[in-house]
């Protein structure tokens, strides 16, 4: 977890990322993102699914969604559901 976070340092941030999270939760319209940009939550979101690849997306108890189009209210919802919310 630790090399895959620090592999990420230095990752363009994806400002694009953001609009389109805007616009999705504003309108219920998206489109493609760029799996090289990264937001705060895809960089959590990459890093779990290197520690654990039993939580990676597509897995049984895994992400709905790619890393890279994780937002926080996903990964927060995903945690409560796979770890149980307190």
């Amino acid at each position: 977890m630790v090399t895959t976070s620090s592999s990420l340092l230095g990752q363009k941030y994806s400002w694009r990322e953001v609009i389109r999270i805007a616009v999705f939760r504003l309108t219920g319209k998206t489109w493609d993102t760029d799996p090289r940009g990264y937001i705060c939550s895809g960089h959590v979101a990459t890093c779990i699914a290197a520690a654990r690849w039993d939580l990676a997306y597509k897995m049984p108890n895994g992400m709905r969604y790619p890393a890279h189009r994780i937002w926080p209210e996903e990964i927060a919802t995903w945690s409560d559901t796979v770890f149980g919310a307190n």
